[in-house]
Formats: C-alpha cells, structure tokens, sequence
C-alpha cells in the first residue's frame, strides 16, 4: 500500500515514519495500541476520587504524524480537515491537532497491517453527517423535555455545518 494516498502524509513524509516504526505493525495488536505507543492517545492516572491526566511521551513518529496532521487546518475539501477545524472550535489548536495526528496514524496502521486503502468522502459528507447527528442530538433533547419537535421546519444543510 502506498502510504502517500493517505491525506497529509507525501512520500517523504511516509519514509520518515516507516523508518521509525519499521514496516512490521504486527506488533500493536490493534491501533489503538499503535497510537498509545506513538503517544497520541489520552492518558489519565487514577488518584483517589479524581482522574489526573498525565503528559504523555511523544517520540518522533508520534511527532511526525502530529506535522502531518498540521496541514489539515487548510484543507478545503478533505474530511479530516473538518474535522480538524471542529475540534479546534470547541477545544483549542493543540487538542485537534493530537485529535487530527491520532487519526492520520490510525488510517496508516490500517494501510500498512492490513492494506486497506483510504477513500475520501469530502467535506460535503462529512458535513452531511454532523447534521443528522445534530438532528437526532435535538430530537433526543425534545423528546426528554417532551417538546414537539418538527424536523422538516429546521434549516437547510448548509446552514448547520460545523464551526
């Protein structure tokens, strides 16, 4: 599988991160493992009744997926680049960029350990698919305070993108 189809990862950059993490990922049994390893998954360190989070190590893999992952805030048209503005909206620049890297790793590990290509749907999809989770979110929310809820008067799609 050749790794630069990936989004935000060229050939270049693609080199860089097998040579980190070698062309074998049977070692992580899932990627999930993979991405705790590269040091892009959350971590918290039970104390008593509160959950510390903990600063986690992230080595030059991880590093790199997270350079990777940088160019999506400009994408126009790529799914991941709206995720990326999303997360960044409600959490900050540094929180969608781990968010964004975190899933660029987990589309390689995919690629490399089982070949499975990556096929884009878009930012159109992507937005399509926020608002009717949006929808169900607010018809749950009407249903709980018992309001009628007419889905049919809401607002064009374009007009409930994501931030």
């Amino acid at each position: 599988m050749n790794v630069s189809r990936l989004p935000t990862l060229t050939e270049y950059s693609g080199l860089q991160i097998v040579a980190e993490v070698g062309p074998d990922l049977s070692r992580w049994p899932t990627p999930k493992h993979f991405t705790a390893w590269l040091g892009l998954a959350p971590a918290s360190r039970p104390r008593g009744r509160r959950r510390g989070t903990v600063k986690r190590f992230r080595g030059r893999a991880g590093r790199l997926f997270g350079v990777a992952a940088r160019s999506l805030a400009r994408s126009k048209h790529l799914a991941l680049g709206g995720f990326y503005r999303w997360v960044r909206a409600m959490r900050g620049g540094q929180v969608a960029n781990i968010a964004a890297a975190r899933k660029v790793a987990g589309l390689f590990y995919r690629a490399l350990r089982y070949g499975l290509g990556y096929g884009e749907r878009g930012l159109q999809s992507y937005e399509e698919k926020y608002r009717q989770q949006s929808i169900q979110r607010l018809a749950a929310a009407a249903r709980k305070l018992e309001l009628p809820l007419n889905v049919s008067t809401l607002p064009a799609s374009s007009a409930m993108s994501p931030p």
